[in-house]
This record gives C-alpha cells, structure tokens and sequence, in this order.
C-alpha cells in the first residue's frame, strides 16, 4: 500500500509499535526526492512537526501528564483528499510502492476535520498494538473499525 511519510528522519516503527532503526527505505529514495527534501528542510516554512492548521506539536505534546504523538501515515489518496494545499513529493520504489513526502503535518484532530470524518484501522494499515507514546485519539483510531462524520 503507498503511503504518506509524514517526515524525512525519523526512527522506524514495526507494526506492533516498536522501535526498531533507522528507516531503510531511506536508501530507495531517488537522489533528486532527497536534493528536494533537503531544501525543504534548510527552509524554515519547511518540514515541521507543528500541525499546519492548529499549531499544536503533533509529534510532541502533553496529554495527562505524559508526553504523546500523533504521527500517522494514511494513503496518498487519503492524504490528497484531506491536504490538497501540501506540496508531496512522490516517487516509486524499485517494487513498484509509491511513497510520498508530505511537506507539511497535520495533527489528527485537524486532518479528521479536514477529511469530513474519522479515521479508522484500516486507514492508519493499523495492525497489533498502537505506536509508544500514541494519544488517546490516536490509538482510538488504530482500533476503530467504523468512521464518523466530523463538522466543521
């Protein structure tokens, strides 16, 4: 399944939401894709974790005394749906996957609002347990098998 990179460093996560390394499939990104997210990077409008709409830290920010995360990664067609303003650079991997880079974050809240409804399971590929340090909304997400409307 093609999915979104929410950012271009970061640790790799299983699917039973453990930390394993560094992405591999960071090698697979074609030299042209890496020149471009180096330039998004060094410019200060570029990469970031703070949510584009809110302004919260969607990687970073306080939930009942603990630090939590919303980083997720849904399909490129999710993802254009719900972000049509962002600037993705995208690119097939040998085996044919298309990735994508997102040059913006959303938070859930703001991406969900933008979509018109939740997210489920099946959109986040969730499968075991939710990632360390998820929010609460995230891992209701990673469970949900049924979507609800969200107004604006």
């Amino acid at each position: 399944m093609d999915r979104v990179r929410s950012r271009a460093n970061t640790l790799a996560m299983s699917r039973d939401g453990e930390e394993v390394a560094e992405r591999a499939d960071d090698a697979l990104v074609p030299d042209e894709v890496k020149t471009r997210i180096a330039e998004l990077e060094g410019d200060p409008n570029g990469f970031t974790s703070v949510c584009h709409d809110c302004g919260i830290d969607a990687w970073d920010f306080e939930e009942d005394g603990r630090t939590v995360t919303e980083e997720f990664y849904v399909s490129n067609e999710l993802w254009d749906a719900a972000a049509p303003d962002d600037e993705v650079i995208r690119w097939t991997t040998e085996d044919g996957t298309d990735l994508g880079q997102g040059r913006f974050v959303l938070c859930l809240a703001c991406f969900e609002r933008r979509l018109g409804r939740t997210l489920t399971k099946d959109d986040l590929g969730a499968t075991g347990r939710p990632p360390n340090g998820a929010s609460r909304r995230f891992r209701e997400r990673w469970t949900a098998t049924v979507s609800h409307a969200v107004e604006d």
